[in-house]
């Protein structure tokens, strides 16, 4: 496929190909073909090619349906660069989401229930111990949070 080539113009010029092989008594079967097709497809079509490759039949796939596949998804690709970039919100951090839940009001044992009172892996030492913050460690932590 050359560079600017429309699905629909490619699909010509492939046919094109295709005909004037078979006029000169090349043939070539539906998995060749669709195949060749999947080949000659920038490397941008890979993931499509890929899930095509996986799950169709190529043996029974026809020309024309692997084109009118193409094409579906190149209009869905010019749908979405026309579109621009996401407009989803952007989520909450964890940190945020800890900070908004945990209050510096809180009573000591609602603290200690929002931050976990369980055994925690201490990364590196290969045993668990007990690590629930204190009253002065969560504040030094709210405040980082606030200033960061």
């Amino acid at each position: 496929m050359k560079d600017g080539e429309t699905m629909a113009e490619f699909n010509e010029r492939f046919s094109a190909v295709v005909i004037e092989l078979t006029s000169l008594g090349k043939e070539y079967n539906n998995r060749e073909l669709a195949l060749k097709v999947m080949r000659a497809l920038p490397r941008e079509w890979d993931v499509k090619t890929m899930a095509m490759r996986e799950s169709k039949d190529l043996n029974k796939l026809e020309l024309h349906d692997l084109f009118a596949n193409l094409k579906a998804y190149e209009f869905e690709l010019e749908t979405r660069s026309e579109a621009g970039p996401s407009t989803s919100q952007p989520t909450k951090s964890l940190a945020e989401t800890t900070s908004e839940q945990c209050s510096p009001s809180m009573s000591k044992s609602a603290k200690q229930l929002c931050w976990g009172s369980g055994s925690l892996p201490r990364l590196g030492s290969g045993r668990t111990e007990k690590q629930m913050p204190g009253d002065d460690q969560y504040e030094k932590y709210n405040n980082k949070l606030r200033h960061a």
